[in-house]
């Protein structure tokens, strides 16, 4: 089982690392270029047992991550103080953000991340993301999850004031005025 933990860094308590390392079946991935913001440096890691490791260590080539992305890494993880804020200023801000939206009409799903899992009181995630790419706003819809329609959408936390904006911009959209 190949299990992502790419943005586990905002619930750590939920983290499979240290079973991981014991079980032959389970290898989990860590990234940091979702919490940390390296998106363009790809690097992260893998956690299983030796068996496992050894095995995957056999396919991998000897230069699989740049020195730039080495060092980086290296920095990122050093920095506990930046986690304990950022996972903090991000849990304030997204209960905010999930008021908001709320308050319109969208059923909010729990979330421990940096985005939220809303379903849409009518209309399609595939019309609102259309109406907001006018206004250089990208939302992911969910329709191409298994189990959820296009009533779902995925929405980043961001500032405040950036939440406030999208909030402010969808509600005009169910309302039945377009963004444009």
């Amino acid at each position: 089982m190949l299990l992502d933990e790419a943005f586990i860094d905002y619930a750590p308590q939920e983290s499979l690392v240290s079973l991981a390392a014991t079980k032959s079946h389970l290898i989990v991935l860590r990234s940091l270029t979702k919490f940390y913001a390296m998106p363009g440096l790809r690097i992260g890691y893998a956690v299983c047992n030796a068996n496992m490791a050894c095995r995957i260590r056999e396919q991998v080539g000897p230069w699989s991550v740049s020195t730039v992305a080495l060092e980086a890494g290296r920095a990122a993880l050093a920095e506990d103080e930046f986690g304990a804020e950022s996972c903090r200023i991000n849990a304030s801000v997204r209960e905010e953000f999930a008021g908001a939206l709320r308050s319109i009409g969208l059923e909010v799903l729990p979330s421990a991340a940096n985005f939220l899992l809303a379903k849409l009181p009518h209309g399609s995630g595939g019309d609102l993301q259309s109406s907001l790419e006018s206004e250089r706003i990208l939302i992911r819809r969910c329709d191409s999850f298994h189990g959820l329609s296009d009533e779902f959408i995925r929405l980043a936390v961001r500032s405040s004031s950036e939440n406030e904006r999208l909030v402010s911009l969808i509600e005009k959209w169910l309302k039945g005025d377009d963004c444009d």
